[in-house]
């Protein structure tokens, strides 16, 4: 069994995988909010994946993190993944590439007061998956006119981040943007996508016979495997996706997701490389469940030493859950 623990607005990204295209495994695969986690007394004992941290708040990844560490209290060999503070989020991480020569390029926080060191730029959301939100800022005067509007807009400028645009196109003037799944240390190659946008994504993207036989190369050679755990190594996250770019022939980091979109919830069909990597996944997911014992029963599971919610909490969420659908608070 398999334990996956996601931001309760954000199920869609592995549910439909499990339901349609998983198979067998799909039955034991189990996913839970973090509303879900924070009212448990007990756990199954089986390998758990810590999702989302960078769509939860400090807090709530410090209450994901007591969790943790009382199901690590009570089955020290049991295998849990990403933990909720020590996995770094976006800007750490691009920060942390750039200090040690992995990335050429910086990111900065609106609210400090270091400038770009070189333009064009960028502004998108810190914790988001949702990409640029301008497009490329050729100055920092301009830059400042732009963060003057955000502001008057009554957009906050302390969940945004500038980012040194890195990215170059190949002598057929397209960009490329790439696309790997690390699974405890196995690297799956998922895409490799090209588009004239220097913003590479799905509705952006070329298809044509060329491009599906350069993914295909890229699917087989998985090219980047050794670059790609080390930044996973660096980033402290055991699963996820790595969306990266290639500049002067090195790799460049742009993100890692740690919940990704493993089939889209529209796909009634899989491509041929849909179907190669769902049955790559199926295995890599089989190999991480043989490292716990599946429960049998109630008692197999790790009983929490310190829930997180009270009983008089745990009943009147569930009451209310029950009764309209919904919680009162926001969801997590």
């Amino acid at each position: 069994m398999l334990r996956f623990v996601l931001h309760a607005g954000h199920h869609d990204t592995l549910a439909p995988y499990a339901r349609r295209w998983a198979g067998e495994l799909g039955r034991r695969i189990e996913i839970v909010s973090y509303d879900e986690l924070f009212r448990a007394t007990r756990v199954p004992r089986c390998v758990h994946v810590f999702a989302d941290s960078e769509r939860l708040n400090d807090g709530d990844r410090e209450l994901a993190a007591q969790v943790w560490e009382s199901i690590r209290r009570g089955a020290p060999d049991l295998k849990l993944m990403n933990h909720p503070l020590r996995s770094m989020c976006r800007y750490e991480l691009l920060r942390t590439l750039h200090e040690t020569g992995v990335n050429r390029f910086d990111v900065y926080r609106l609210t400090e007061a270091r400038k770009p060191a070189r333009f064009p730029v960028f502004l998108r959301g810190e914790n988001d998956h949702a990409g640029p939100e301008t497009g490329l800022i050729e100055s920092q005067v301009e830059l400042d006119a732009v963060v003057e509007a955000l502001v008057r807009d009554g957009k906050s400028r302390g969940s945004r981040l500038v980012t040194e645009f890195c990215a170059e196109r190949n002598d057929d003037g397209l960009y490329r943007k790439y696309g790997a799944f690390y699974i405890d240390g196995e690297v799956l190659p998922r895409h490799a996508m090209q588009s004239r946008e220097w913003v590479v994504k799905a509705d952006t993207r070329i298809l044509n016979d060329a491009q599906w036989a350069e993914e295909r190369r890229y699917l087989e050679l998985n090219p980047h495997a050794d670059w790609i755990r080390r930044v996973f190594e660096i980033a402290r996250i055991d699963y996820g996706r790595i969306d990266y770019g290639v500049v002067d022939g090195l790799p460049q980091a742009y993100e890692i997701n740690t919940n990704p979109t493993i089939i889209p919830a529209e796909n009634s069909k899989l491509s041929p490389s849909g179907e190669r990597f769902t049955a790559e996944f199926a295995l890599a997911l089989e190999r991480l469940e043989a490292t716990a014992l599946a429960p049998r029963n109630w008692s197999d599971c790790v009983r929490l030493d310190r829930p997180i919610k009270s009983w008089p909490l745990r009943l009147s969420n569930t009451l209310l859950a029950k009764t309209l659908g919904a919680q009162v608070r926001r969801a997590i």
